[in-house]
């Protein structure tokens, strides 16, 4: 892919991104990508044919970079609960600071609204803390009493929305 196209896709992915944060993916609509980036509606259909294929991109771009961040907390030295809140606050970070990971985690938070299959981002982060957590547990960090399986929630007036 020659420079242009590349740079034209970052920016359209990246606009579309801050649309998608601000609207959510009903809400945005490829002219407002389009006002935002300064491209034309050609150029995204050029790069992406869809919205929906742009919506995709975005999630797909946010979930790459969560292998790599759980890669970083795999060296030997660090117990294992100490990775797992390094791990947890590097993914809080990427949220907070990177457009695209927020776009990306809206737009899985919303992912019946898209037709086609949005990928599962937590797969790294899954694997990473349950690896975590057994080493953990093997080395006798975790707490009394705590389980291997979560528990189910209790339903409560406040989470049902009924008055207290």
């Amino acid at each position: 892919m020659q420079e242009r196209a590349r740079e034209t896709r970052k920016v359209l992915l990246e606009s579309a991104a801050h649309m998608f944060v601000e609207r959510g993916y009903a809400g945005t609509s490829v002219n407002g990508i389009s006002d935002h980036s300064g491209r034309t509606s050609g150029a995204i259909y050029f790069h992406y044919s869809s919205k929906e294929k742009l919506a995709l991109a975005v999630v797909r771009e946010q979930f790459a970079t969560w292998p790599q961040l759980a890669a970083a907390y795999t060296a030997s030295g660090v117990p294992p609960l100490e990775k797992l809140v390094g791990l947890s606050l590097r993914v809080a970070q990427s949220l907070s600071e990177d457009v695209v990971a927020r776009a990306g985690a809206r737009l899985w938070a919303e992912r019946r609204a898209i037709e086609s299959a949005v990928p599962t981002p937590f797969d790294a982060w899954s694997v990473a803390a349950t690896r975590l957590l057994a080493q953990a547990r093997a080395r006798g960090e975790l707490a009394e009493g705590s389980s291997r399986r979560p528990r189910p929630r209790r339903s409560s007036a406040r989470s049902s929305g009924s008055a207290p």
